[in-house]
């Protein structure tokens, strides 16, 4: 009866992530970062070759693959289904690792219903759970290595250290923050093991060092590519120098921590915020060990990133907010323990946590809503709205560049010179017109004047100009207005233009 409880309940908690993750899932637009990586996939699924591609970029390449392959297995035009459907697979298994971790910790069935659910609807995982980004596979490979070292921790078994550093390994392939769990999560398995390290301090090295080892080995399976040089390049440009960090190591911390809670406040809604800073002190408190390893794993990463990295984005922290939902739900479920009379013990069980869950989820679930019917419209950082919504990496306004161009190529060849030579523009347009031979897509940048062979292209064919930089066509540029095409914020429209 037990074990068709438990499956009940987790096929529930699976069915209704599903329902949130996949409920229009296209209906924001494409993003650039997300044209980039399913443009390199649908190169890698074309060619089966240029496996590697992802370095040259600085990123690593199991996101890739993973898209490649639902590439292959869906229709050509859901390029953007395929991109995105890998990270809600992600987000489904951070849900799992959620539940299993908060059962490990807390040996409450309740409290990893309640994670769960405060998961499921936290606007910030629901937003990244439904992007072609590698926020939430970074997500999924790290709170495993977390769960597995707390249970190497608990069991002592060898097995389970080597499944503590086979995610960790994945995590690397995922992206290279992972290297900040290779740092933390050792100390959290001394933490919970506690005093007995001491004692058999042997068994304890052996169990530290195998998970090191194991994902230090398949983080270093990247090095094969001959790319690797510029995967290091990239990363390097992201972060601080050491001679910086030495010299001065936390110039840029203070600024870096202001954006980051600046950004994690109206994502987790400031019921939630508040909850856990509580949930974290009573944590403290009442289990020590259970509550350190929570706001280390929560806390720590967003420091070191603040810190180190010379670029932020609110998307870089993604990978904290399990521990914290985690400590919030111990809170939900230490208020709602107490026994009320008239009550039946069902009724205790899950209605009593079931309606503090729903209040503190209330500003979460209206953000929700506007990320499913009306993202513009959504409470999204200023940073986050910027990029996705109003400015030049949103794909909002190509659907009527589209629809024109849509209407165009079956009357034959058409040429589209594009303002852009990476990211959404040329790669959006390469996407969608893949298996279209009548548009010839020709990228160029920065597209100042109009090169004298377009000219000769027009001759023949019908030749438009697209320019993403300018509010209205530039004065020395012989173009004339064809289509404009507005982006939400009013700021850098499309401009489809034709020669004179």
């Amino acid at each position: 009866m037990k074990i068709i409880k438990k499956h009940f309940i987790l096929t529930t908690l699976i069915i209704i992530y599903l329902i949130t993750r996949l409920y229009n899932i296209l209906l924001l637009p494409i993003f650039t970062d997300e044209s980039i990586y399913i443009y390199w996939a649908k190169v890698i699924s074309e060619t089966y070759s240029q496996w590697g591609l992802s370095l040259t970029d600085g990123k690593p390449p199991l996101l890739v693959w993973t898209i490649a392959i639902f590439l292959k297995a869906l229709p050509s035009h859901l390029y953007l289904l395929a991109g995105r459907f890998p990270s809600v697979i992600a987000g489904a298994i951070t849900l799992f690792g959620i539940y299993k971790i908060s059962q490990l910790l807390f040996k409450s069935q309740k409290i990893a219903i309640i994670a769960s659910l405060l998961y499921i609807f936290n606007p910030f995982s629901l937003f990244y759970d439904r992007m072609a980004l590698f926020d939430s596979l970074l997500t999924s490979m790290l709170i495993w290595s977390v769960y597995f070292a707390v249970k190497t921790a608990q069991t002592q078994k060898l097995k389970d250290a080597i499944l503590w550093g086979l995610f960790l390994g994945l995590a690397f392939l995922s992206k290279p923050t992972a290297v900040i769990f290779l740092l933390l999560t050792p100390p959290i398995y001394l933490i919970l093991v506690g005093r007995k390290s001491l004692h058999n301090w042997r068994k304890t090295l052996i169990m530290v060092i195998v998970p090191v080892l194991i994902s230090e080995f398949i983080n270093n399976l990247q090095r094969l590519s001959k790319v690797y040089y510029l995967f290091e390049a990239k990363n390097q440009q992201f972060q601080q120098p050491i001679e910086k960090l030495l010299k001065e190591p936390f110039s840029l911390t203070l600024g870096n921590l202001q954006g980051f809670f600046s950004w994690i406040i109206p994502y987790y809604t400031w019921p939630i915020y508040i909850a856990g800073l509580i949930a974290f002190i009573i944590l403290i408190l009442k289990k020590p060990k259970i509550g350190s390893t929570l706001l280390i794993l929560w806390f720590t990463p967003i420091f070191i990133l603040a810190t180190a990295g010379r670029e932020i984005f609110p998307r870089y922290i993604l990978f904290t907010t399990p521990y914290f939902l985690i400590a919030v739900a111990f809170l939900i479920n230490l208020i709602t323990n107490s026994p009320v009379r008239g009550l039946t013990p069902t009724l205790r069980r899950g209605l009593i946590p079931l309606i503090p869950t729903l209040l503190l989820l209330l500003p979460s679930l209206k953000f929700d809503y506007l990320l499913f019917t009306n993202p513009p419209k959504a409470p999204l950082p200023d940073i986050d709205y910027n990029q996705y919504i109003s400015e030049h990496p949103s794909g909002y306004g190509l659907d009527k560049v589209f629809a024109f161009l849509d209407k165009e190529t079956p009357k034959g060849t058409v040429n589209l010179i594009i303002q852009g030579t990476f990211g959404l523009y040329p790669y959006a347009f390469i996407l969608e017109y893949w298996d279209d031979p009548n548009l010839k897509i020709n990228p160029r940048w920065p597209l100042s004047t109009i090169d004298p062979d377009v000219f000769q292209m027009a001759k023949n064919t019908p030749t438009y100009v697209l320019l993403k930089e300018h509010d209205q066509i530039p004065a020395q540029l012989p173009l004339i207005l064809v289509l404009k095409s507005e982006k939400p914020g009013g700021k850098y429209p499309l401009l489809l233009t034709k020669l004179k």
